[in-house]
């Protein structure tokens, strides 16, 4: 089986607290929905430089999605001839989004979704909420675990839950819009 992070050492405290210096993880900044060019700029300058801690540079980029054209045109030469002792992750639930140009320089791997009950427990412990509201954000997210959490972190999944609930119910022609 593969080697497991224990959590507790130097390097597991430097990569929970973000200040791993061979880890960047890239994604929108706060209030924003897009991964700027900037962002990816400065990214590839970090790829290039020599790993300081272990054997890699490793770049995250979660969700891959959000790369603003220019972004994800920045990260092209990069995909093509990443430099040596460097890892290049692309994180996607749409990866149809992403540009072609991008998808044809990356090998593909799906990961399946984690059984539901499974989901629950990690979301629950995540989210640091009962299970019911764990339950209710899964369902509100499609099953995705990690909208879920994200979801939860936001606040109002129960008003969420309630307008999905009306809409369903117009949708069905059960209630009427004056009523919804």
């Amino acid at each position: 089986t593969p080697p497991e992070a224990c959590g507790h050492c130097e390097s597991c405290k430097w990569v929970l607290g973000n200040a791993h210096g061979d880890l960047r993880w890239i994604a929108p900044e706060e209030g924003k929905r897009a991964i700027g060019v900037e962002a990816i700029r400065d990214a590839v300058g970090f790829m290039q430089k020599t790993p300081a801690y272990g054997s890699y540079k490793i770049l995250v980029i979660s969700p891959a999605e959000a790369m603003t054209p220019a972004a994800a045109n920045a990260l092209l030469k990069t995909l093509e001839e990443p430099p040596g002792q460097a890892l290049l992750m692309l994180l996607s639930d749409q990866p149809g989004s992403l540009l072609p140009t991008v998808r044809s320089r990356c090998q593909a791997l799906v990961m399946h979704r984690p059984s539901a009950d499974s989901a629950l427990i990690w979301v629950s412990a995540q989210a640091q909420c009962p299970s019911d509201s764990a339950e209710q954000a899964l369902w509100l997210a499609d099953g995705r675990p990690l909208v879920a959490v994200d979801l939860l972190k936001a606040g109002g999944v129960e008003d969420q839950v309630a307008l999905a609930h009306v809409f369903r119910q117009l949708m069905a022609n059960q209630i009427g819009a004056a009523e919804a």
